[in-house]
């Protein structure tokens, strides 16, 4: 996970995911559990399989209904133009030739119950380790944690607790966005 504040973009105790992460975004189901890690080489990560965040999804939409709600956020980079097309919105993270990869999700996901690490992450717990899937995402592997993980989750402080690893800072601000 490149840690930007992109993707996952927190703001307003909102986390979203909106770009990146294709096949995550298609398949994950309001209710289910999103844990993100940081990769091997990722710098001031702490342990070997550091979480980056958890977020339980609590919300699942498609682009034109995430503009409408969430005009302004940092992700929000795609909105309706005539047809059934979305147009990129100038943006600092993604440009033309993500497009592909950000549509080819279909949806944006949000939760407003989720931890954030960032910058103090902390090692995934050894019961859980089984349910790293390496590059990519994985979703009946994970069957067997159900029940404990959600009790794990529930006993974890809320809301972003550091920083992102790689923040950038905004160049466009919620003012500058017009139709």
């Amino acid at each position: 996970m490149h840690d930007t504040g992109f993707a996952p973009c927190i703001e307003d105790e909102v986390l979203s995911l909106c770009c990146c992460k294709p096949k995550i975004r298609s398949s994950a189901k309001v209710g289910d559990y999103i844990v993100a890690f940081y990769g091997k080489s990722q710098p001031r990560k702490k342990f070997g399989h550091s979480l980056a965040y958890i977020a339980k999804i609590t919300g699942k939409m498609d682009f034109r209904k995430y503009y409408e709600l969430h005009k302004g956020r940092t992700d929000c980079i795609y909105k309706s133009c005539k047809g059934d097309g979305l147009e990129q919105i100038p943006n600092e993270f993604h440009d033309e030739n993500h497009k592909k990869t950000d549509l080819g999700g279909g949806y944006c996901l949000v939760s407003d119950d989720f931890v954030f690490f960032g910058e103090k992450n902390m090692k995934m717990p050894e019961e859980y380790l089984g349910m790293i899937a390496g590059r990519g995402h994985n979703v009946t592997k994970n069957n067997q944690f159900k029940k404990t993980f959600p009790r794990y989750f529930e006993n974890l402080s809320r809301g972003k607790l550091g920083q992102h690893i790689h923040l950038r800072r905004r160049k466009r601000k919620r003012s500058d966005i017009m139709d």
